[in-house]
């Protein structure tokens, strides 16, 4: 199994469509067996993928 996180900022907040457009990829890539978590703060995002080898 292969993990990555990583933090990025933002210069401006998303939109909620923004959000949405972020999630329906996450679902995309879901299907392909690459997981995440994606945390979302003010200014700026966390993120942790897993997936194979």
């Amino acid at each position: 199994m292969f993990t990555l996180a990583y933090k990025s900022k933002t210069i401006t907040n998303p939109s909620p469509e923004q959000m949405l457009d972020l999630l329906q990829t996450a679902n995309k890539k879901s299907k392909r067996g690459i997981t995440s978590c994606l945390l979302f703060f003010s200014g700026g995002f966390l993120q942790i993928l897993e997936g194979g080898d």
